[in-house]
């Protein structure tokens, strides 16, 4: 089950989202995960604006009882929010389950987001984020994901987003 609510005025957009997913059959528990991200973000000099986030993750297949990430960052917009570049730093803190090593690192951070509407109702995206490590650039992580919403009316919206 996953919720996104977004708030989008003047040159101000700030986003919530949430997800949570949980599956288990008669003998173990086979999924428990959990996501959260908050994003302010405010295009100050029209094309350029700033970008500060939040997020916070839970996986146990991958053994990750906690991801924490803070950062903010720069994000300039062209060809009518087409595409978005943003680039910036950010905390990242980690536990392992059944570690008792914990890891906070100073991180990268950039993507680049190619998004097109159509007709209003119907949009996509695609975005790739690269977070590397500031002292090891071997050290880094790669995310993409796509997704396309249909628009039910001005409030709701279904979405359906794959990530790799």
């Amino acid at each position: 089950a996953g919720l996104r609510l977004d708030f989008v005025g003047d040159i101000h957009h700030g986003l919530i989202i949430g997800s949570t997913s949980h599956g288990e059959n008669q003998e173990s528990t086979f999924q428990n995960e959990s996501y959260s991200h908050l994003r302010w973000t405010a295009m100050w000099w029209g094309n350029l604006g700033t970008e500060v986030f939040t997020q916070f993750q839970k996986d146990d297949f991958k053994l990750l009882t906690l991801r924490q990430l803070t950062g903010c960052g720069l994000r300039f917009t062209f060809l009518k929010e087409l595409i978005a570049v943003g680039i910036g730093g950010m905390s990242d803190y980690e536990k392992i389950k059944g570690s008792n090593k914990k890891s906070l690192n100073p991180r990268g951070t950039s993507y680049l987001k190619i998004g097109k509407s159509w007709d209003d109702h119907i949009k996509g995206q695609i975005i790739t984020y690269y977070q590397p490590l500031f002292n090891n650039f071997s050290d880094y992580r790669i995310l993409t994901t796509g997704s396309i919403e249909f628009k039910i009316n001005k409030v709701f919206s279904v979405v359906n987003e794959l990530n790799y």
